[in-house]
């Protein structure tokens, strides 16, 4: 992953002297996403209980490079940094604890060639093929007599396909929408306290709105 990563941006400087573009920008949408958290909150016997699944709603900051093939297609790489809304369950006077919180938190670095056809000067379609390494963090905290936590991470590499549209408004700004599909986006621990435990699954489609900013050319 590191040399991938590293192999991408020599590629992105070398091409600033063939009419390249640095951009960087930041998303924001909502996506599938399902865990075993709902089982978790329904299997809870407790005089009080909530679950917050805020989870759908994504975010993240992008960057990458493009440069000229022709005069109306461009290739490229992009990168970035994505995360999910905490999904949280919360139960008080939970057998010999007189507390339970648990939370599961997801990120991913997305990483993928860009393809980008202009279609004259203000709009342009964006197709992109890759890879993300996902990671959920979950922590289950008990507090009272019998206080203890348990905490695991578990990632995976999945890939995904999008498809977008821009218009640029300015030579520095523009305004894109992206259709996304992760493949296999389940992350899953095997073995100790969360044992077949789902933490998350990101697989299906993804929908972002993103700002971003254009430097070169």
């Amino acid at each position: 992953m590191k040399k991938m990563i590293l192999a991408l941006f020599a590629i992105g400087f070398l091409g600033l002297s063939a009419h390249a573009e640095f951009f960087a920008g930041a998303k924001l949408g909502f996506g599938e996403y399902k865990s075993d958290m709902q089982s978790m909150y329904d299997g809870i016997s407790a005089t009080n209980k909530e679950i917050d699944k805020s989870s759908k709603a994504l975010f993240g900051l992008e960057a990458g490079y493009m440069w000229a093939l022709t005069d109306v297609d461009q290739l490229g790489f992009k990168i970035g940094f994505e995360g999910r809304g905490e999904e949280e369950v919360e139960a008080t006077n939970y057998g010999p604890y007189e507390h339970r919180d648990a939370t599961v938190n997801y990120f991913g670095m997305p990483i993928s060639v860009q393809y980008k056809r202009l279609l004259g000067n203000k709009w342009a379609l964006l197709a992109n093929a890759g890879f993300t390494y996902g990671w959920a963090n979950v922590e289950d905290e008990f507090s009272g007599v019998m206080s203890r936590k348990e905490t695991k991470t578990e990632g995976k590499l999945f890939p995904f396909l999008s498809v977008g549209a821009e218009y640029r408004f300015t030579k520095l700004f523009a305004l894109g929408a992206d259709l996304k599909y992760n493949f296999g986006g389940k992350i899953k621990v095997d073995g100790g306290y969360f044992d077949d435990v789902k933490l998350a699954d990101v697989s299906g489609l993804e929908f972002a709105l993103a700002a971003r900013f254009y430097f070169g050319k």
